[in-house]
């Protein structure tokens, strides 16, 4: 979220390439932020859990927009969790990245 990753790292999903800058833009623009404070405070201050699932979202006037997933399934006799991106934000990204 700080940008100390920029140069470092790349997310590869499918065929496109993914920088944290890409990342933060799509959060940023997604979430409403105007700037003012640090992205971090401003997505711990508007993200939340959608009731009864695991689904991370952020409401706009538009409705909701997700923006990762987790899925919880059983492995022997330890429960494992899957975190995916959300709709929204891969829409988004792909969007940047293509």
């Amino acid at each position: 979220m700080d940008g100390s990753d920029d140069d470092i790292k790349i997310l590869e999903i499918g065929n496109l390439a993914i920088t944290p800058k890409q990342i933060r833009g799509c959060l940023g623009e997604l979430s409403k932020w105007d700037g003012n404070g640090t992205l971090s405070e401003h997505l711990e201050k508007n993200v939340r859990i959608e009731p009864g699932t695991q689904r991370l979202v952020f409401t706009t006037d538009n409705g909701d927009v997700e923006i990762g997933n987790d899925t919880w399934r059983m492995a022997g006799d330890l429960s494992k969790i899957s975190g995916s991106l959300g709709e929204g934000l891969r829409d988004c990204l792909e969007e940047k990245a293509s």
